[in-house]
């Protein structure tokens, strides 16, 4: 009944489900936020954190219109009282909840576990697609690429496999009995990270791993790009990750160390994003150098041009092997190191088929070995 020809409602509430109703639900609340005395973390408009006397107390980070959060008693005295009489919150669980599609639970030692598992036990197999058009084949590969996906917030194994399932190159039989595979993996048991108590802001440092596919997608044209960034601590050993990615280079890569280049430049952008935000979080306070950071890639000739004095020949790549060098002597890198390609951490996020073992022990574990 409220269509009308040639009327035009005038709302005095932003409505559910209109395109600009997401944007002015996080204005309202991240005033409200503001006003309590929180500020937004710096490069993350969903993160806000609370401090006292340069001491965190705690942190709250939104999802559309999910919340999770954690700190201390006054935290939740000064920020999550006002918050839920200011709005009317319909569900509150802690300890342990699902959040966005994840399990997360505190243990009486106050490790935090994010879970995936129930998720990817509930996929669904592969229906019979014999009888399937071109067309329903590509709809289905569509959804099984979606579903699995999700779960690359917990599983870094899977990711280039699940992103290879939509890649041109093959029939759509040939990726859904690929998909079929990637399915039995999915509901290996795995998808499961542990977050354990690291200790104090000075025994921080992130650990970064990149590497590089020369190209290996769309025909030979285009190179792949990985890396993955652990935060560890010197002093306990325990470690959790912070992010990882596997993505197609966009520029043009004439040479392997122009794709491994361009793959450490990414991890070393985010990285430093993450150190200062770390910072932050512990002190309250912006910076423009956080905590320590170890690059580390697998390719030698990147790795002599980066400690060398000598000019690069391939003038593409001369701004970018300055851009790292310009970081070390800054340093909010302290150092870039080789490594083999056996302790290559993202070498399974450029290419598949690679043992990932180590690095899910990492996560699933929150131990760093000392092989490393």
């Amino acid at each position: 009944e409220l269509k009308k020809e040639g009327v035009i409602w005038r709302l005095k509430k932003p409505v559910y489900g209109l395109a600009d109703s997401g944007r002015l639900w996080y204005q309202k609340i991240r005033k409200k936020l503001l006003e309590l005395g929180c500020k937004i973390l710096t490069g993350d408009e969903a993160c806000f954190l609370y401090s006292k006397n340069g001491k965190l107390q705690g942190l709250l980070g939104i999802h559309v219109d999910d919340i999770v959060y954690a700190g201390t008693d006054e935290f939740e005295n000064n920020i999550i009282q006002p918050l839920t009489q200011f709005f009317n919150i319909s569900k509150s669980d802690a300890d342990s909840f699902v959040f966005c599609g994840m399990k997360i639970s505190q243990a009486s030692d106050r490790s935090i576990t994010v879970s995936q598992r129930e998720y990817a036990a509930s996929i669904e197999d592969i229906p019979d697609y014999s009888d399937k058009s071109e067309a329903e084949k590509t709809t289905l590969l569509k959804s099984i690429a979606g579903q699995v996906l999700y779960l690359a917030w917990t599983r870094p194994d899977i990711v280039f496999d699940a992103s290879d399932l939509l890649r041109v190159g093959r029939t759509s039989d040939e990726r859904l009995k690929l998909a079929e595979k990637l399915l039995k993996k999915v509901k290996d048991g795995s998808g499961e990270i542990k977050f354990k108590k690291l200790g104090n802001l000075s025994d921080l440092e992130l650990y970064v791993h990149s590497d590089a596919s020369y190209n290996n997608l769309k025909n030979g044209k285009v190179s792949t790009a990985g890396y993955v960034i652990l935060l560890k601590s010197r002093s306990t050993g325990n470690c959790c990750p912070i992010s990882w990615s596997s993505k197609p280079i966009v520029r043009v890569t004439r040479s392997t160390m122009s794709a491994e280049a361009r793959a450490l430049e990414a991890a070393a952008d985010h990285a430093v994003l993450y150190a200062r935000q770390i910072k932050e979080i512990y002190t309250g306070k912006r910076t423009n150098l956080g905590i320590a950071i170890s690059c580390h890639t697998d390719s030698k000739v990147l790795h002599d041009a980066l400690v060398s004095t000598r000019q690069v020949e391939e003038k593409s790549l001369v701004h970018l092997i300055y851009g790292l060098k310009d970081k070390l002597d800054h340093r909010e890198i302290y150092k870039i190191d080789w490594v083999n390609t056996k302790n290559q951490l993202a070498d399974g996020l450029t290419k598949t088929g690679v043992d990932m073992t180590k690095l899910m022990y990492m996560i699933e574990d929150g131990n760093f070995p000392n092989s490393l």
